[in-house]
Parts: C-alpha cells; structure tokens; sequence
C-alpha cells in the first residue's frame, strides 16, 4: 500500500498509544526513527491482540524474518507522525483490553514475542494439531533460538490459555 494511498487502519493509533501510555512500546521520537525492537514490538503486540485478543484490525501476516509481519501495518506505522501526540482512548468497544495489557506487560520482550507470534502464525498456517513437530518446525525457521528457549515459550502460551496443547 504506497503511501498516501488508503487511510491508516482506525485501531491503529489508539492502540499503538495505548501501548506507548502502558509502557510497551518506546515512543518517545517519530515512528520513523524508532529502533528495529520498538518496530517489531508493534507488529507483534498488534498480531496478538488481532488473532488472539479479538481487536478488529484488517491487516494481512506473512512469515517474515522476525515472525509474523504485515507491510500495510508498517506502512500504517511509518504514517504516524508522533504517538504521544494522538488523543488517548478510541478502544472502549474492545472486550478483552484488559486481558490483552496484562498478558503484554508480563510477556514484553521482544525475543519472546518474536518466538510466541512465529509459534501462533505456525501453528495457524500450517500444523493445526502436532506439538512435536510444531517446535521442530519453529527451531528450523529460528536457528538463532535454542530449542529449549522455543519451548519454554511454546509452554508460556499454553499456560497463558493463547495456544491449547
């Protein structure tokens, strides 16, 4: 989507300040200066709160080097001028707010959104069912992960209630 040519996504602002006003993204300069870990925080935090916490969002994922990403979302991203700038609010009809910032307060490192998101996207795309090889499939797309670390986080999403085993 070129710049300019469709408006942002409506949920877009208000949750990416929602996120900046809870301490979960770094906003403190424009969108386009932000660090690689503040970018793939958003897409992450956006992808949860899409395909698990029930926020309406129409972005589309594919696979991608740190997981699960959206280029309309980052284009949406990079149209933003200021986070801290926008109005606060403009979420009130999403149900499960709550439950998603609590969730994302307690699981804000961007490593293990990156492995957790790599795991939903997996496990949705591709292996409905197989634990097994489920996180042998996540170790070969993220060698840089050790197995251990993939199923610590893998053991993090079914205790959270995100994935079931």
């Amino acid at each position: 989507m070129p710049h300019g040519s469709k408006e942002a996504d409506g949920n877009i602002a208000p949750f990416l300040r929602l996120l900046c006003d809870h301490g979960l993204i770094n906003c403190k300069t424009n969108p386009n200066d932000s660090t690689l870990d503040t970018r793939i925080k958003a897409q992450k935090l956006v992808y949860m709160a899409q395909c698990r916490f029930g926020l309406e969002f129409r972005y589309s994922h594919s696979l991608h080097l740190h997981g699960p990403y959206s280029i309309e979302l980052a284009n949406d991203y990079f149209r933003i001028r200021d986070i801290c700038d926008m109005p606060s609010g403009g979420l009130e009809g999403w149900a499960k707010k709550e439950d998603f910032l609590k969730f994302a307060k307690g699981h804000n490192d961007v490593r293990w959104l990156e492995i957790a998101t790599t795991l939903i996207f997996t496990l949705e795309a591709y292996m409905k069912g197989s634990r097994g090889r489920l996180l042998e499939r996540v170790q070969e797309i993220k060698r840089d992960f050790s197995k251990e670390y993939v199923e610590q986080v893998y053991a993090d999403l079914v205790s959270s209630g995100l994935i079931a085993e």
